[in-house]
């Protein structure tokens, strides 16, 4: 077997443009190689079911999602009888069926639109059953564990800096 060194000396027994012939060619494949591996590496394409866990009106929120390339597969609520009567287009289960469902339908992300006494219960809830990622439209700060990622909607604070720009 020859030695590391070998490659060092035929490299430098080469023309500089054939060196650089060689080191183009290798970025090119380089760049061909990752670009190739960017599909697989963020998942791009693919889709996560996001169940909307609501007490409050969803079905414009439910609209824009899907629009937004999202599948929202089902919403739950303490009351579903009163929640369907709203006209929200996703399937609404009682509360009670929240954590087989997650677990059955391997969910990731979830929307949470509770009234704040409830959002650190349904939260604990949603935590144990899977759930990586919320967004979280109460106005709370919730204890979550380091590896789940919460992204928190203050929907006062957003209408105060919308206003600035309308003045």
């Amino acid at each position: 077997m020859k030695s590391p060194l070998y490659v060092f000396k035929f490299i430098a027994k080469q023309s500089f443009f054939v060196n650089l012939l060689f080191a183009i060619l290798l970025m090119v494949l380089v760049g061909f190689l990752f670009f190739q591996s960017l599909g697989w590496l963020t998942h791009h394409g693919s889709h996560l079911k996001v169940p909307s866990v609501t007490g409050l009106k969803v079905d414009k929120a439910l609209d824009l999602l899907e629009k937004e390339g999202f599948e929202v597969i089902a919403a739950f609520d303490a009351h579903p009888e009163s929640a369907r009567n709203r006209g929200i287009s996703v399937p609404v289960h009682p509360d009670s069926m929240l954590e087989e469902f997650i677990v059955r339908e391997h969910v990731k992300l979830a929307i949470l639109c509770v009234p704040v006494e409830f959002a650190q219960a349904v939260v604990n809830r949603l935590i144990s059953s899977g759930i990586q990622g919320l967004l979280n439209f109460s106005p709370i700060v919730l204890e979550v564990p380091p590896e789940v990622t919460v992204n928190n909607v203050d929907l006062a604070l957003e209408l105060e800096h919308l206003s600035y720009f309308i003045r």
